[in-house]
């Protein structure tokens, strides 16, 4: 996590609105995503490899990062116009190196590059945390194997210091603080802060303020108060001149980052479970809690309407923003990890599949009550509602199980003569009188409800990862893919016939969790892992979903940047898509 934070309205705690102009916003974060800087005037962002427009969300540059990958660290200079960041060398290297770059935000292109050659057992070493003198002449670089200070002017390393995992530069450009953590297997005092003299390097204070590591620092401006955060679940609030406690708060789980906004009055507090504090400097324990991180998200649904979208992740809650805005509206957490959610078309039910299925009443969000499946809990169970919301289908471990929502009770068991093994999808007919069911394993039931008809189609693809019905009814969009995840596929099959109607190869690596038509049944589209040619012969474009004409096959555009996406959903009237990415971002944008 990192100035992410900034996204959010620190007196009202409430996310900032979500431009609708911007062909993609980011409102929902993560501590999964790496590394994140806001600029001090408030007009650039930067993501590892990208900087971004703050208003519109539009890329403007594209860092050069010369085959190493970015590490949890960047920071742009004061007047904005470089950006310092962290790199280490790619999985597999041989000789380790502690590296710095600074890149023109203009260009993109490096302007300084430094290398601290380690041996190979050093290899694992990363940059954790960059910060900037107030000058904007020099970088301190924190790392497990050693930090210093670099020196642009010279080009040269100006001040050796002590292993660390957070760094931070006093506004009066005196001081620099630092919290120790040493390279991996090294006897360290985890939890130990420092003050060191910017201008030498001597070490000026010290003092253990965590139980564990302390894993951001931030100065007050005046550079009289630094605050700490930690592995301990705590924040505090010390005197720099000693290093005693003025304050300590506890949240819960522990805390990964502490910023300070820009005039000072507010905390931002993010936890490693992605939950975000705002908090008052004087922190007597009041703030606003604003959860906007959750990990992998696994499923997106919208509701009747489109005004809602809800979000299942791997942290055990579903979330449920206002699409206009962008704001997040409420969270649900019915216990234990949420593998599906899903609105009713008749607007009265929302339900969760976690431990148990839990529904909740739309719009008021009344729990309603629960029901099980008797299969083991551990599989992730996926959701269909039928067009009236008077039956919810289940897919469960290896069948089908039909519950009447209103009296929450099991209405049908179903199991075809061929045990599927890992039901992927469920999806109900237009007419509401066929389900389709898809199995991991590549076979695809179409189950008719008003006898015992059943058709199976043969597989077309080795593991099935979702399906979905044309709004006519007469076409099933397929996608999963082939064996060892080399190779991803979406084919249109007729339900009449059960003839392959298109076949897209989707060359590359990693699997398809979602796919589906647009209202009109004029195109289907397929979502997954990033294109990036690995496999098929093809370059690849980086596109994570796609979509294609139904008359011809041919793709009509395709949307890249967000990493592999769990869920995607179509508004119904075709102007935008919601994803959301197991980097934990869900991201609106404007189709074209």
């Amino acid at each position: 996590m990192g100035d992410r934070l900034t996204l959010l309205d620190a007196d009202a705690g409430t996310s900032i609105e979500w431009p609708e102009t911007a062909d993609r916003s980011i409102v929902y974060g993560s501590p999964l995503v790496g590394a994140i800087a806001w600029s001090r005037d408030g007009r650039r962002v930067a993501l590892p490899g990208r900087v971004f427009d703050a208003s519109t969300w539009q890329r403007v540059t594209s860092l050069a990062l010369e085959e190493r990958h970015t590490s949890d660290a960047l920071a742009f200079s004061p007047d904005g116009t470089m950006l310092a960041g962290g790199t280490r060398p790619g999985a597999g290297g041989q000789v380790g190196c502690i590296c710095l770059v600074v890149w023109d935000v203009a260009t993109g292109s490096v302007l300084h590059s430094i290398d601290t050659p380690r041996n190979a057992w050093e290899s694992r070493g990363y940059v954790s945390s960059v910060d900037w003198s107030p000058d904007g002449t020099q970088v301190v670089v924190a790392s497990t194997y050693g930090s210093f200070v670099y020196d642009l002017p010279t080009a040269e390393v100006a001040i050796d210091l002590p292993a660390a995992q957070a760094v931070a530069w006093s506004h009066d450009g005196t001081a620099i603080a630092l919290s120790e953590r040493r390279a991996y297997g090294a006897r360290a005092e985890a939890g130990i802060v420092w003050i060191m003299n910017a201008v030498t390097g001597r070490r000026i204070l010290e003092r253990r303020l965590h139980d564990g590591v302390a894993y951001s620092l931030a100065w007050l401006p005046g550079s009289s108060r630094l605050v700490t955060a930690g592995l301990d679940g705590t924040v505090a609030v010390v005197a720099a001149d000693s290093l005693a406690e003025l304050e300590r708060f506890r949240v819960g789980g522990a805390v990964r980052v502490v910023r300070v906004s820009s005039d000072g009055r507010h905390l931002a507090i993010g936890t490693v479970t992605g939950l975000v504090y705002l908090m008052p400097v004087s922190l007597d324990g009041g703030g606003v809690r604003v959860p906007i991180g959750g990990g992998r998200i696994h499923a997106v649904t919208l509701s009747p309407g489109d005004r809602f979208a809800a979000s299942a992740g791997s942290d055990e809650t579903v979330r449920i923003w206002s699409t206009a805005s962008g704001a997040l509206i409420t969270e649900l957490q019915p216990g234990g990890r949420v593998s599906d959610v899903r609105w009713s078309p008749d607007e009265r039910w929302l339900a969760l599949a976690a431990d148990t299925i839990s529904l909740f009443r739309w719009p008021a969000m009344e729990p309603y009550g629960s029901m099980a499946t008797g299969i083991d809990s551990s599989f992730d169970e996926v959701l269909a509602f039928n067009a009236d919301g008077s039956i919810l289908a289940v897919g469960t471990m290896n069948e089908v199980v039909f519950f009447d929502p209103e009296r929450l009770t099991m209405v049908r068991r179903y199991q075809p003569p061929e045990e599927p093994f890992l039901v992927t999808s469920v999806a109900w007919s237009p007419s509401d009188d066929v389900l389709a069911m898809s199995s991991e394993w590549g076979v695809v039931w179409l189950i008719d409800m008003d006898g015992t008809t059943e058709t199976r189609i043969e597989p077309i693809v080795d593991h099935v990862g979702a399906l979905a019905w044309s709004s006519d009814g007469t076409m099933i969009a397929i996608t999963g893919w082939d064996s060892g995840f080399v190779k991803r596929r979406t084919v249109i099959v007729d339900v009449q016939t059960l003839d392959v109607i298109h076949a897209q190869p989707y060359a590359s690596q990693g699997p398809n969790y979602a796919v589906g038509f647009t209202a009109d049944d004029a195109w289907f589209w397929a979502a997954g892992a990033p294109d990036d040619g690995s496999y098929g012969g093809s370059a690849g474009d980086m596109n994570a979903l796609k979509v294609w004409n139904m008359a011809d096959g041919a793709l009509v555009y395709g949307i890249d940047g967000t990493g592999l996406i769990g869920g995607a959903a179509f508004a119904d009237d075709g102007s935008y898509v919601l994803t959301g990415s197991w980097s934990g971002e869900l991201s609106k944008w404007v189709v074209p």
